[in-house]
């Protein structure tokens, strides 16, 4: 029971991300690595699994008894108001690790993935968010979000490879503890303003779905 909000998987059925009664919030990424096993269970359903519990101590025991050959490897990333963990696995064993009061970033490449030019520009930019003596107004998480590196490639936030047939699709914020809040941008956060979703968190509001794939 309560209220669930999170885009919906067309393809597979699971969700990238999700918010569980205003409160939880659960979001995956892959990992970067081995090519992907297509005959493993799809990853979205984690992010599903982990909102069924209402607290991220609860969600985290739960993804980390799975068993980590059932899926690809990832990082799953477990938040409310009064705490957070990550659940990560390489496609072999699943590891936990509680995360500190303070900023971070989960891409990909986290965990000793593999660091590249992303992390030493989110590095260098959280930093300086966290010497700030407020948090992050929502104009400069977007700008934060919507930075390219080069020629658009892999090292930006915001992704334009048109040629591989990849990049930012879509783009969300997320604020818990007190009124919970949401914007979304339903395209690249660069070119795409965001609108204010909130209404959503409080089941008012039609469900937001968009096609990618989070196998």
């Amino acid at each position: 029971h309560g209220t669930l909000v999170a885009p919906k998987d067309l393809e597979a059925g699971g969700t990238w991300w999700g918010v569980r009664d205003g409160a939880l919030f659960a979001g995956i990424t892959n990992r970067f690595g081995a090519p992907p096993d297509r005959t493993r269970r799809s990853r979205g359903e984690l992010v599903l699994q982990a909102l069924t519990h209402t607290d991220v101590g609860a969600a985290a025991d739960a993804i980390a008894a799975l068993e980590a050959s059932a899926y690809n490897s990832f990082h799953l990333v477990l938040a409310s108001a009064e705490g957070a963990e990550v659940v990560w696995s390489d496609g072999k064993t699943l590891h936990r690790e509680a995360l500190a009061p303070g900023t971070h970033h989960v891409t990909e490449r986290s965990f000793g993935a593999a660091r590249s030019g992303r992390h030493v520009a989110l590095d260098a930019a959280l930093e300086q968010l966290g010497e700030a003596s407020e948090p992050p107004d929502a104009a400069t998480l977007a700008g934060l979000l919507g930075q390219h590196a080069g020629d658009r490639g892999f090292d930006g936030t915001c992704v334009h490879m048109p040629s591989w047939t990849y990049g930012t699709r879509s783009s969300s914020m997320l604020w818990l503890g007190g009124v919970p809040r949401l914007l979304f941008a339903d395209g690249p956060p660069c070119t795409t303003s965001f609108d204010d979703v909130s209404g959503l968190l409080a089941g008012g509001s039609p469900r937001l779905e968009r096609t990618t794939s989070a196998t």
